[in-house]
Parts: structure tokens; C-alpha cells; sequence
């Protein structure tokens, strides 16, 4: 009884509460003539509203207004809900899961959405959709026979707003946003704006969007394998564990390079949404929609590596390096029990040091236009014909160009059996004991005249793809026993695609140095053997265009011992792999790879 007691009191002091309030808003109105609250509870309401009314799992994000739909990309405010996983590519969310599955079908406004990045396959990637293009996002955990087939963990139908549904006169948004990297010191914006007219009957809204975002991704990841077992299993010639035993049950876990990899990738995104409605009659709807969107993609980087194997033996560790055992591994059948070693500071003789600039672009662009007439007179039967015609193409392309002074390098122009360029080996002191790994080392590496070879390749793909559908739907209303409706439609859609692999060929071949013929020895072939993917490495020396280009590069974030720099290609001569290719090795084709393409 006195829990009761408590509870009534308490509901008794807040209805007090809320009567007077109610008075005091009474009284506020002689001298006000408008309170307007704003806020996210409708959309929230609304989002509950299309959950509660659907016949299958859905779950559903509602812009609080336009251009608010929260976070940068459709994939960023996806994995706000539950049972969403998503993958981040340079920071921003672009692929997603439905409960662990990649199989996601895209829609817009309730019909297939064609989109660059999943011409091929059936996937949600959403890296060329700002989130402030959309009014709200629907995803379907389970199927019925109303949606379209293709994705086996879900849809996620992309919403956009209808005219007729806003309110009557004009509507205008508009957002701008700016930052600056903190790493990589770039500029980034967003800008988008709408504007809508509805008057009862007729009418248009229209979007647009611009933005550019860069974001930097510095990074370690080299594999890892057992050291000095190539030659003698078991051996540790260096005792690095300082026991006193060069041959024993030891192993050491040894990184397969020494090395850090930096990168910085810039999406330049811009697009445009309009959709148009007018009553015709006073049953019949029509509706027109539009949807383009278009991003450039550049993944530029530098990578940097001391070679970790020596005559194909993962030995280049010496004397002064530290280990750490990590664990006894039990004995088995007649492998007797094993001590593995971590390695904690590498103290490295490597046989060669390697730079690497590569450029990953991707361009797309995608159009998707829709247009209905829905018939709704308010009686039992409700109806519509549907038209969509898409397009879409992704173009991507990825560029290498390596400088270095190979091990296997060998130049012997007089025949004595003696290596003139006489490679040095690098000594190099990586620590793995801070938070971030440290180099140091006594070459210096930003000097053409220490990586003096050079090879440059490219190759990618190109997809486009055409969508064309045509459906129509309706519904009957009636009551018999626990019925209430039936639903019914058809649909005719054809979706064609063209995929190329794609090679830039360079005619850089040649005779091979032993040729039979000494004439022809490291002349230029004149058939079709010219043609290489992978150029013969170069000497730098005699490159004028490569003499200048390359540059001293030492942005490596947190890394520390690379501050004198590398000397490597600007990432950035590689946005347009065919010119420098071209311009490298001049006669440069682009070749289609029939057994890969359809």
C-alpha cells in the first residue's frame, strides 16, 4: 500500500505540474501568437510509425530535416541501427552487413537502385552518397514478395522527399561545413542546398551537393615468418636470445619486410536529386524522379621497404637485435617442444631498400530516374505504373612506380664475372617497443643516385551497366475473416553489363643480354614480343622525365627516422595513369584482357 501511495502522489504532483503549465501556455497567448518547438521527436515518431505499420522486420532512420539526415556517408548512419555492420575505407563508412552478410540490395524509393559500385555483384557501397541527399532510410531484415529479390540478408530502401508532401509554398535549405585535417592539413567541405514548391497540386523540389573530404592512413603491415629455417631448421646463428646456443628448439617470428606504408585518400563527390509530382484529376498522381551523383576517388601513397630475406632466407637479423619469448610450444609425435621469439628491436642487414608510389583512382557516376501514375479515388482498389531507366560506370585504375636498387641487380658491361654496381646492403635499426615503430639508419635514402632503378605498370577495370523496368502494382481492400487486403503486382526489368580488365602495355621489350647474336643483345624487339605489362627496371640516370620528378617524400606520420626523406614519385603524377605511362615509356596502349572480361 505505501508503494501505491507514493506512485499516486507522484502522479498527482506531475498532473499538477502539467495542468499549470497548460494554464500558464493559456495565459502566454495574448502575448505570443505562435510557439514553435523544434526538435528530433518526429522524426522518431516516424521512423516508429514505418516499424510498427510494415508486415516484415524493418528498421528505419528519419531525417529530423531537410539536409539533417546525421553523420557523411549513408553508411555512417546505417550502423546506427541494430544488427548493421559496416566497413570503413579511409575513415568513412562505405560498405555494410545485414547481420553478417554482405548480399545487401540497394533500392531508391522502393525500386532497384543501380549504383557504380555494385554493377557486378550485389552489394551496399555508399561511398559517392552524401547522407544529406536523403530523407530517410528503410532496412528490411526479412522479405516478402513486395520487395525485389537479390539480396539475401536484406534491402535498404534510400528515400527521397516527394513534393506533394511537404508543406504548401516554398522550402529552401542550405548547409556548409569546412575542416582541416589535423595529420594531413587538407582542407575538406560540404555543400548542399534544396529547394521545394508545393502549391496543393503541383510540385518540384531540387537538391544539389559538392564536398571533398582527405583522409590520411599511415600504417604497418608486413607479414610475418619464422627466421633461419631456410637453411638450417632450428639454427640461430646470431644467438639473439643471448643463451649461448647457435643451434637449438628455437624459433623466431621475423617480420617478412622492414617498413612503413602512408597514405592520404581525396573523394571529390557532387550530385544533384529533383523530383517533380502533380494531381491529375482527382485520382491520379504522377511522379518523376531524378537521381545522379558522380565522385573522383584518388588513394595516393608512398611505401617503403628494407628487404627482409636474403638469398631467399629470412636471416637478415644481427647481433645487437632483441627478442622476447612469447611462448613453449608443446612437443608433438617427434617434433620436440619449440621456444617462439618475438623480435622487439630489429637490428637488420638488408640486402636492398625500396620505394613505392601507387595511385588507386576510381571515377563513377550513376543516374537514376523514375517515373510513376498511381490512381488512389479513396475506394478499395488502389493502383500504379511504374517506369525506371538507370545508368551507371565505375572506372578504376591502379599505378605503380617502383624505385630501388634490387639485390638481383647485376651489371657486368666488361665480362670479368665482377658486379659493377656492387650493391651496398642497408643497416637499419627498426624499434618496435614504442607506441609506434622507429627507423634508423646512416644511408641516405632521398638520393636518386642510391635507388637507381626505376619500373612504372598500370592495369584496372572499367564497368557500365544500364538498368531498364517496368512494373505495376495494386492493392484490393475487403474484409473476409481475418483478411484485409490483397496485394498484387508484375515486373519486367533488364539490366545489361559491361566489364574490361584492362592493361597498359608498354613496347619497351628487348632482346635478352645473352642473346646468341651479340648485335642483338638489349636492342628492341620489332614484333609483337615489344609489348610488356611489366617494363624491364630502368636506371634513373638515363630518364630525363624520372631525373625530374622525383621527389623527397617524409610525411610518414607517427613513424619517426624517415624526417630526411625517401626519393620516390609523386603519387599525384599518377592520377592520370596514361599520360605518365605515355610519357615514361612512350607508345603506351591500352590493351583489353579478353579472359577477363564479359
Amino acid at each position: 500500500m505505501q508503494a501505491i501511495f507514493k506512485k499516486r502522489l507522484l502522479s498527482s504532483c506531475i498532473t499538477a505540474l502539467t495542468i499549470s503549465a497548460i494554464s500558464t501556455a493559456v495565459q502566454a497567448q495574448d502575448n505570443a501568437e505562435e510557439i514553435v518547438i523544434t526538435g528530433i521527436r518526429a522524426s522518431q515518431q516516424a521512423a516508429v510509425d514505418v516499424k510498427r505499420n510494415a508486415v516484415n522486420i524493418v528498421d528505419s532512420i528519419v531525417a529530423e530535416d531537410i539536409g539533417k539526415l546525421p553523420d557523411v556517408t549513408i553508411s555512417d548512419s546505417l550502423q546506427r541501427i541494430t544488427g548493421i555492420q559496416i566497413d570503413r575505407t579511409a575513415g568513412e563508412g562505405s560498405s555494410l552487413n545485414v547481420r553478417g552478410m554482405p548480399q545487401v540490395l540497394t533500392t531508391l524509393n522502393g525500386e532497384q537502385f543501380l549504383s557504380p559500385w555494385s554493377i557486378t555483384n550485389v552489394g551496399a557501397n555508399y561511398s559517392d552518397i552524401p547522407s544529406s541527399m536523403m530523407a530517410g532510410l528503410d532496412v528490411y531484415k526479412s522479405q516478402s514478395a513486395s520487395n525485389l529479390a537479390g539480396g539475401i540478408s536484406g534491402v535498404v530502401d534510400l528515400k527521397t522527399r516527394k513534393p506533394l508532401k511537404m508543406d504548401e509554398g516554398w522550402t529552401a535549405s542550405a548547409g556548409i561545413e569546412g575542416s582541416e585535417g589535423s595529420i594531413t592539413k587538407d582542407d575538406n567541405h560540404d555543400y548542399n542546398a534544396f529547394v521545394g514548391w508545393n502549391n496543393g497540386d503541383i510540385g518540384f523540389t531540387l537538391g544539389a551537393f559538392d564536398s571533398t573530404t582527405n583522409a590520411a592512413n599511415y600504417r604497418i603491415d608486413e607479414g610475418v615468418q619464422y627466421g633461419f629455417v631456410n637453411d638450417n631448421r632450428g639454427s640461430d646463428p646470431e644467438d639473439l636470445n643471448k643463451d649461448g646456443i647457435t643451434k637449438g628448439a628455437e624459433r623466431y617470428l621475423v617480420p617478412t619486410g622492414y617498413g612503413v606504408k602512408a597514405y592520404v585518400m581525396e573523394r571529390n563527390r557532387q550530385g544533384l536529386a529533383g523530383s517533380f509530382q502533380a494531381n491529375i484529376g482527382d485520382s491520379f498522381v504522377f511522379t518523376g524522379d531524378v537521381f545522379y551523383t558522380q565522385m573522383d576517388q584518388y588513394d595516393r601513397g608512398v611505401e617503403t621497404q628494407f628487404n627482409g630475406t636474403n638469398n631467399n632466407k629470412r636471416d637478415v637479423l644481427r647481433q645487437g637485435s632483441i627478442v622476447t619469448k612469447e611462448y613453449t610450444a608443446p612437443a608433438s609425435g617427434t617434433q620436440g617442444a619449440r621456444d617462439l621469439y618475438s623480435v622487439q628491436l630489429a637490428n637488420v642487414h638488408a640486402p636492398d631498400f625500396q620505394t613505392t608510389a601507387k595511385n588507386e583512382t576510381n571515377h563513377t557516376d550513376a543516374l537514376n530516374s523514375s517515373f510513376e501514375l498511381a490512381y488512389d479515388n479513396g475506394g478499395a482498389f488502389k493502383g500504379s505504373l511504374r517506369y525506371v531507366h538507370a545508368t551507371a560506370s565505375k572506372e578504376y585504375v591502379q599505378s605503380i612506380f617502383q624505385q630501388g636498387t634490387p639485390v638481383w641487380y647485376w651489371l657486368d658491361s666488361n665480362g670479368d664475372g665482377i658486379n659493377e654496381n656492387n650493391p651496398l646492403p642497408f643497416d637499419v635499426v627498426v624499434d618496435y617497443r614504442p607506441n609506434y615503430p622507429t627507423f634508423s639508419y646512416k644511408d641516405d635514402l632521398s638520393s636518386p643516385t642510391r635507388l637507381n632503378l626505376y619500373q612504372g605498370f598500370s592495369n584496372g577495370t572499367t564497368d557500365d551497366a544500364d538498368l531498364n523496368a517496368f512494373r505495376a502494382d495494386g492493392s484490393y481492400e475487403f474484409e473476409f475473416a481475418d483478411f484485409k487486403s490483397f496485394d498484387f503486382g508484375v515486373r519486367h526489368g533488364v539490366r545489361t553489363v559491361d566489364h574490361k580488365d584492362i592493361v597498359y602495355m608498354t613496347p619497351t621489350g628487348t632482346f635478352p643480354w645473352d642473346d646468341p647474336d651479340p648485335a642483338l643483345r638489349n636492342q628492341p624487339f620489332t614484333d609483337d614480343r615489344k609489348w610488356q605489362i611489366y617494363p624491364d627496371w630502368k636506371e634513373v640516370k638515363n630518364n630525363e622525365i624520372v631525373k625530374s620528378s622525383i621527389i623527397s617524400y617524409n610525411d610518414f606520420g607517427p613513424f619517426k627516422g624517415f624526417e630526411t626523406g625517401v626519393a620516390t614519385l609523386d603519387p599525384a603524377l599518377l592520377d592520370d595513369a596514361f599520360a605518365f605511362s605515355n610519357a615514361l615509356y612512350p607508345g603506351t596502349s591500352v590493351f583489353h584482357n579478353p579472359e577477363r572480361s564479359y
